[in-house]
């Protein structure tokens, strides 16, 4: 039984055979019954861990090894379907019904295949947990099983950890972790909730961003985070110390309110667009109210290798939707944020396309040439009187249907590789 579990992942091949062992166990009368569910995803793995109760566990002082587990493989049964078997000529006198069974095959034969899954995990080399069904109420509807079927257990798998656990006298002991930060309403917790608030963020100085791979990603550009917190269920050692806080207040902080086990502070970054360059692409979006729509346009200028992006009396680009729409764009595309006519003045001799609904020339009939910047408004409505007099040409996105309008980023995104598209010919 192993409670301590490094952080890199299971490969998906060694888990498709522990996986198929447990389809391979013994089965009363071939019912065949045992059903298997593998879980990955970093947020379901957590909120098992919380049917589980693992708050109260780390709260102890222990490592929150459920959710860190890099995998969990759940073993159901149906019982339906051992009756229906049994109620068959060939069985139904074979040692009784149901009712006279010491002990249900569907509970012999889910052990069978929990202990298939354990032995199978062993022989991937890798170490293996369980938790019993009873302990994880509301599991099933976690999982979406169909209503005859029941859970019986969660086994975790994945690599132990490297560092030793010392033991107590008389058993085998994990080690206290003790968080710096337990409580949700801590005014450090506070503080984070605070920033998602934009006029918060912009009297510190500062933003969130949530996840490892955006922190990666964020540390890549060059940023370096100014406050580290972590409920230990990722590796974050790379990016120099954290704070240690446990899962319910991690969640709290979240802005999901689901925690992707880090959260990292950093201090916000020019956005003055006399600081760009308007040579090559340039993307702009006016009014865009919507945080995920800024995010998308983060994603297709990375895309596409735009010059810069910039948000004509937009979202801020630092809220936490942009940075998570974005997945990222937001630390490798130049942004700018500014009004309208800060932008034209910047553009100087560089055309200017705008989009519009009504406008006669389609977009793919444009002679796009470069440098050249392409803008869109919001997509309720659309761009503004000035904007579309500053344009030297305005262009449509043809539409056949009964919808009057894209998203705002599916209207930047076509148009923008059209230009590259010609830049290629």
């Amino acid at each position: 039984m192993v409670r301590s579990y490094a952080s890199d992942p299971v490969d998906e091949a060694s888990l498709r055979r522990i996986a198929a062992a447990a389809l391979r166990a013994p089965s009363a009368g071939d019912s065949q019954a045992i059903g298997v569910v593998v879980v990955t995803d970093p947020a379901a793995r957590r909120d098992i861990a919380r049917l589980a109760g693992e708050d109260e566990y780390v709260s102890r002082g222990f490592d929150p090894w459920i959710s860190r587990a890099p995998a969990h493989i759940v073993i159901s049964v149906s019982e339906r379907i051992y009756r229906d078997r049994y109620s068959k000529p060939d069985k139904s006198s074979a040692g009784g019904g149901p009712a006279d069974w010491p002990v249900p095959y569907w509970w012999v034969d889910a052990g069978a295949a929990m202990m298939a899954v354990l032995l199978a995990a062993v022989d991937e080399g890798l170490a293996a947990g369980f938790l019993g069904a009873h302990s994880t109420p509301g599991l099933a509807d976690l999982l979406g099983l169909d209503e005859h079927r029941a859970p019986i257990g969660v086994i975790t798998v994945g690599r132990p950890a490297d560092e030793p656990r010392p033991a107590r006298p008389g058993r085998t002991s994990h080690p206290k972790r003790a968080f710096e930060i337990t409580s949700p309403s801590n005014d450090r917790i506070r503080r984070l909730v605070g920033l998602r608030d934009r006029r918060r963020r912009e009297s510190e100085g500062v933003f969130l961003v949530e996840g490892l791979r955006l922190i990666k990603r964020a540390v890549r550009s060059g940023l370096e985070p100014v406050e580290l917190y972590t409920d230990l269920s990722v590796d974050v050692s790379e990016f120099g110390d954290a704070v240690t806080v446990a899962p319910k207040a991690m969640d709290r902080a979240s802005y999901r309110h689901t925690s992707q086990g880090v959260i990292a502070v950093f201090e916000q970054f020019p956005l003055d667009i006399g600081r760009l360059d308007p040579g090559g692409l340039v993307l702009a979006a006016e009014a865009v109210e919507k945080p995920g729509n800024l995010g998308a346009m983060l994603r297709t200028a990375d895309a596409v290798g735009a010059a810069a992006m910039v948000a004509v009396g937009a979202v801020d680009p630092f809220n936490p939707n942009v940075i998570r729409a974005s997945t990222g764009a937001l630390f490798s595309v130049p942004v700018a944020v500014c009004d309208l006519e800060a932008f034209v003045d910047w553009l100087g001799a560089v055309p200017l396309v705008a989009t519009a609904p009504d406008a006669p020339l389609p977009y793919w009939d444009h002679d796009f040439a470069l440098p050249a910047a392409i803008m869109v408004g919001a997509e309720d409505a659309g761009l503004s009187e000035a904007a579309r007099a500053a344009a030297s040409a305005v262009v449509s996105i043809p539409m056949k249907g009964l919808a009057d309008s894209l998203n705002a980023s599916v209207s930047l995104a076509l148009p923008a590789y059209e230009a590259i598209r010609r830049q290629r010919r």
